[in-house]
């Protein structure tokens, strides 16, 4: 398999939440993964979205980055990033590539 395609990676974005910091890491395997999920720029899509929510700075790479390390996360929040990374996700990845295979 190409790593460069969807197909190839079981898991094409990974978040995580430290409860400890309160900070939140999200990664995919490339940054052509990472675009071929959220467009050009790949999580910098994500990044500008998490702050307009009010979940703090967050920044990063193409393909890996997160939550600012000056602002501590709850749980509840960590849960409403990881649901509007999910809508993202699946708003980007559904339009361009499901619906072209189906």
């Amino acid at each position: 398999n190409d790593s460069n395609e969807l197909s190839a990676w079981k898991h094409q974005v990974a978040m995580t939440y430290n409860g400890a910091t309160g900070k939140i890491t999200i990664a995919c395997p490339n940054e052509k993964v990472a675009e071929k999920l959220f467009g050009s720029g790949g999580l910098n899509n994500v990044y500008s979205t998490m702050e307009n929510f009010n979940y703090g700075n967050w920044g990063g790479r193409t393909s890996i980055g997160g939550s600012s390390r000056h602002h501590r996360l709850s749980l509840k929040e960590a849960q409403d990033c990881f649901f509007l990374l999910e809508d993202l996700m699946q708003t980007k990845f559904y339009n361009k590539e499901e619906t072209a295979v189906t």
